[in-house]
């Protein structure tokens, strides 16, 4: 079968590709996974003592463990707590929480197999929501479409299965040909390949029940540099705060009657 133009355009940068893969590795600013409590307790009305506390867990690669901060406390887990805190308080009587308890299972490097792995030995506890984000990893190590659709699959039947998750949250892929560490054409390359996998995510999280696909609005184009981290790779402070509070929204629109 006769290559298309787009494989044989690809085939023609391949030298290109690999040499810019092998710089950016070697050059990048390689920032460290920010310190903190990676669990806590947030009240969000003190008279419902008999009310129930909802169980919240963040887990995924570096940017759900807040890389590109340099506290837990501004990174993407706690500002979703505190998200939901101030939209759940607003609503108390509704939402019939008492408080919020998070807590934070993320590593840097880890890809979807890396994520269900991690699952699969972690103890057993009861979770309401989870919110997963995971997906640059599978970009940089060329997961297949097919495989990365294998994985989301098991991550959710595990969450739902071992952890009983009654809402299960991904959070869209990243842009990451606007990333800034990415010289063109690379960028471009993992772009295209960030897209495809994110669709897949999405066709996923539309046919299967209890699981929801968030596209967080965080690029500004008028400043896109303010949206990454020193690295340009990661999240900037201000991009996790607006993730964090797009990611609350959604938590909030499903447990909110």
């Amino acid at each position: 079968m006769a290559m298309s133009l787009a494989g044989l355009k690809h085939a023609a940068l391949a030298p290109i590709y690999l040499y810019q893969a092998k710089q950016v590795k070697k050059s990048a600013l390689r920032l460290p996974e920010p310190k903190g409590a990676r669990q806590g307790t947030l009240v969000i009305n003190d008279k419902l003592p008999n009310a129930q506390a909802l169980n919240l867990m963040i887990v995924g690669d570096s940017s759900a463990a807040g890389v590109g901060c340099e506290l837990q406390n501004e990174g993407l887990a706690k500002n979703v707590a505190i998200n939901l805190q101030a939209n759940f308080s607003k609503n108390a009587v509704k939402s019939n929480y008492h408080a919020i308890h998070w807590s934070l299972i993320a590593k840097s490097g880890d890809s979807s197999f890396d994520l269900l792995r991690r699952l699969f030995v972690m103890p057993k506890r009861s979770v309401e929501v989870m919110v997963i984000c995971i997906g640059v990893n599978d970009v940089t190590k060329n997961t297949t479409t097919e495989q990365w659709q294998q994985n989301l699959r098991e991550i959710i039947a595990i969450s739902q299965r071992k952890f009983g998750a009654r809402f299960i949250i991904f959070s869209s892929l990243p842009p990451m040909k606007d990333m800034p560490a990415l010289p063109a054409p690379l960028n471009q390359l993992l772009g295209n390949k960030a897209r495809k996998l994110d669709k897949k995510l999405k066709q996923i999280c539309d046919n299967t029940n209890g699981v929801y696909y968030v596209a967080p609005t965080l690029t500004d184009t008028k400043n896109l540099s303010a949206m990454f981290a020193s690295d340009g790779f990661h999240p900037s402070l201000s991009a996790y705060q607006l993730w964090a509070s797009q990611l609350a929204g959604q938590i909030s629109q499903s447990l909110l009657p």
